[in-house]
């Protein structure tokens, strides 16, 4: 259980991309949310993807290179928390 934080988790489904952000604590209600977090990790995949500001759900294709997937990922959240 993480207390105090963001999480993303994604995993390969039927040969494609599914994701899910949370946040909690002190990250709840300020940016970034996860809504928002997971239609910019969905733009990487030419996916879809929505939900709540503490919670999100999307998907997309499998991304060809997964290094770079997640160093975007990771570009992405740094930028979006420095808003």
């Amino acid at each position: 259980e993480v207390e105090n934080g963001i999480v993303a988790v994604f995993s390969e489904s039927e040969g494609r991309l599914q994701m899910i952000v949370t946040i909690s604590g002190e990250h709840k209600g300020v940016s970034p949310n996860a809504n928002h977090l997971v239609k910019e990790f969905s733009k990487l995949v030419d996916g879809s993807g929505g939900g709540r500001p503490d919670f999100a759900q999307g998907g997309g294709r499998l991304p060809q290179d997964k290094n770079l997937f997640l160093s975007k990922v990771f570009e992405i959240i740094e930028t979006s928390a420095t808003k």
